[in-house]
């Protein structure tokens, strides 16, 4: 039964290993000397009977650090993102707003991925170049490999009627070279769930680094595709992808859109 107004305290790892040291230092007298010499040459010999500075508590937990990230770090390293240039004209160009790319980093986390599906328009008078206008965040499970969510049912919406899917984008820990190989194969998964998914869909990673976003964009081909489907991480290689130019541009974006 919960009391209103009484103090509940949630159960704690850490305090249960405090409890276990501190419980069991008078159940074993066991006795330890230690000699040491200090800086004046001088030699000292303690012997101790108790469990006192024998045993250490050690946490992992990294929670005061994400939470100073996600309050205002991911905002500035938002502010700073690039994307490498690519000297092949026919390469397809992707062109993502600045305002939606801040807002999907500033909703993720610096450790664990988060995805979005990219919805748009092919750009006028350009030719292999399209404009992203609309990210749909679905239910997903991440970690600091891969990220997946369910693809039974496509995304719909009024908003997405006269859009065209144009990949996804999920963010990463680091900042990639190339296209990681549980991305490749969680693309081409998505490619064969997704009707609407051609081969010229997109896979985009935002790398979240030390201070900036680095965009790397990429297509998997017929080959990659279909070592996709067969989960072999270890046949990975640079031929199966090509890549593609991804750009930020200041263009307002309905507020309906955001």
């Amino acid at each position: 039964d919960i009391i209103l107004g009484e103090q509940i305290v949630a159960p704690s790892m850490q305090r249960q290993l405090i409890a276990d040291i501190e419980g069991g230092r008078d159940d074993q007298a066991t006795s330890i000397t230690t000699k040491t010499t200090n800086v004046h040459g001088d030699a000292m010999v303690v012997t101790t009977t108790s469990n006192y500075e024998q045993d250490s508590i050690v946490s992992v937990t990294d929670w005061r650090q994400r939470a100073l990230a996600c309050c205002g770090g991911l905002r500035a390293k938002a502010k700073e993102i690039f994307a490498p240039s690519l000297h092949n004209p026919d390469s397809p160009t992707l062109v993502l707003p600045e305002a939606v790319l801040e807002r999907f980093v500033a909703i993720s986390d610096i450790y664990t991925q988060c995805a979005g599906l990219l919805y748009g328009v092919k750009a006028e008078g350009i030719a292999n170049t399209y404009e992203v206008k609309a990210v749909v965040i679905p239910p997903q499970f991440g970690s600091h490999k891969s990220v997946t969510f369910p693809t039974a049912h496509p995304p719909s919406h009024p908003a997405l009627a006269s859009l065209l899917p144009l990949g996804w984008i999920h963010t990463a820990p680091q900042i990639l070279p190339g296209l990681a190989s549980s991305s490749a194969i969680q693309h081409s998964h998505l490619v064969k769930a997704f009707p609407e998914w051609t081969q010229a869909s997109l896979c985009v990673a935002a790398g979240i680094g030390p201070g900036s976003v680095g965009l790397s964009c990429h297509a998997l081909n017929q080959a990659g595709l279909t070592w996709g489907e067969s989960q072999n991480p270890d046949a990975h290689d640079e031929s199966l992808f090509d890549q593609a130019w991804a750009l930020t541009a200041g263009v307002h974006v309905s507020p309906s859109l955001e």
